[in-house]
């Protein structure tokens, strides 16, 4: 399988330890500069799909503001149930941006169905 590099972010504009919002193949996503390091999640929370973007990070853990939920910043495994897990995705700096295979994240959301809508959304 080819890999479709799809530009995410641009590295400079990250603030570090910032959650800023990025959006592949309808699917949202989480871009943290952690320190000189790069990690994007699936951007909802497990619990009740609110956005990840408008949480922040506390040391190496992604906390959601809805909730509470937190999640460890590069595997995306959830702190509150180990069982719950963002999706990590393969990212990389190159020419000052942040990148992601689009081809990777289109076959992830073909393989999970994303049954809610923005407006159905109850925190």
């Amino acid at each position: 399988m080819s890999r479709q590099p799809y530009r995410v972010a641009e590295w400079a504009a990250l603030r570090d330890r910032v959650p800023a919002p990025a959006r592949v193949a309808e699917v949202d996503l989480v871009v943290l500069r952690l320190g000189e390091d790069v990690a994007v999640l699936y951007g909802r929370c497990t619990h009740r799909n609110a956005l990840l973007t408008e949480g922040h990070v506390e040391g190496d853990k992604l906390v959601c503001a809805a909730h509470g939920w937190d999640y460890d910043c590069r595997t995306g495994r959830s702190q509150v149930d180990a069982e719950e897990q963002l999706q990590p995705f393969e990212a990389w700096l190159d020419d000052g941006g942040v990148w992601v295979d689009a081809a990777a994240v289109a076959r992830w959301r073909q393989q999970t169905p994303l049954d809610f809508h923005d407006d159905e959304l109850e925190w």
